[in-house]
C-alpha cells in the first residue's frame, strides 16, 4: 500500500527542516522524498498542512509493566520505595498483569511518538507479546538481581528464564524484538557481586549480549573489559 504525506514539514534527524514536502511510503519503506508530488498514484493521501513529520523517539530505559505501580509510594526515598513498596508488590506479579500493563505502556509510548524501547523486567515473554501486538520495536531483558552470594547461574530459575526468552523471542517479529540478558550486581546497593558471575555465565553459555547495570564503582571496570558485555 502506497501512502503519500503531502504539504508536510519534514524534520530530519540532524534538525534540518524541509517545508511543503512530499513523502511517499510503500508498505514499510520510504520510497521518495521531494518537494513536488511524485509521479505515482498513491492508495492514500494524508494532508500534512500545518504538521511536522519526524523520526520516531526511542525510550532507552524502561520497566514497561511498572505502569501498574504509578503513584505507589512515590513520597518515599528511593531505598524505602524499593524495599517497602516495589519489591513486595513485584513479588505478587503474574503473567497477565505484566501483559496488560505492558500494553498500557506501549499505548502511552506510541501516543508520544516512541517507536522502540529498551526494557528490563520480569515475565518478559508477556512484554514481548505486547510488543508483537502493537507493532513496536523493543530490546527486552530478563533482569537478574542477585541477593544470594552463593547462588549460581545453573541453580537460578531466572537464568533459565533468560535463556528461554532469548531462544523464543530474539529477532522475532521480523527483527522487531531483540533480547539480551541484564544483571544488576551493584546497582543501588541492593545486589551482591555474585551477579557479575551471572553476566559472565551468560556470555560463556551462548552467543548473546549481556548487560550489566552497575553503580559507578572501581570494580565495575572488570565487567566492561569483557567481550559482548556492556554497562549502563
Amino acid at each position: 500500500m502506497k501512502t503519500l504525506f503531502s504539504n508536510i514539514t519534514l524534520l530530519d534527524h540532524d534538525g534540518t527542516t524541509t517545508p511543503n514536502a512530499y513523502l511517499l511510503v510503500d508498505g514499510k519503506i520510504i520510497k521518495e522524498i521531494s518537494q513536488v508530488p511524485p509521479a505515482v498514484t498513491p492508495d492514500r493521501i494524508i494532508d500534512g498542512s500545518g504538521k511536522v513529520l519526524m523520526p520516531a523517539f526511542y525510550n532507552l530505559h524502561t520497566h514497561a509493566a511498572m505502569t501498574l505501580f504509578r503513584g505507589y509510594g512515590e513520597d518515599l526515598p528511593l531505598s524505602r520505595w524499593l524495599h517497602e513498596r516495589i519489591f513486595p508488590a513485584e513479588d505478587r506479579l503474574y503473567d497477565e498483569a505484566v501483559y496488560v500493563a505492558s500494553l498500557v505502556a506501549c499505548a502511552e509510548m506510541l501516543r508520544g511518538g516512541i517507536a522502540s524501547f529498551s526494557d528490563m523486567y520480569f515475565f518478559c515473554d508477556q512484554t514481548a507479546n505486547a510488543v508483537a501486538q502493537t507493532g513496536m520495536k523493543a530490546n527486552i531483558s530478563r533482569a537478574i538481581s542477585c541477593f544470594d552470594p552463593d547462588m549460581t547461574a545453573e541453580r537460578d530459575v531466572r537464568f533459565a528464564q533468560a535463556k528461554a526468552l532469548h531462544r523464543t523471542y530474539h529477532n522475532a517479529c521480523d527483527g522487531r524484538i531483540y533480547c539480551y540478558t541484564g544483571s544488576m550486581p551493584l546497582g543501588f546497593g541492593v545486589c551482591r557481586a555474585a551477579g557479575i558471575a551471572f553476566a559472565f555465565a551468560l556470555i560463556r553459555n551462548a552467543e548473546r549480549t549481556a548487560g550489566v547495570y552497575t553503580a559507578p564503582r572501581k570494580d565495575s571496570r572488570r565487567v566492561l573489559s569483557r567481550d559482548r558485555c556492556f554497562s549502563s
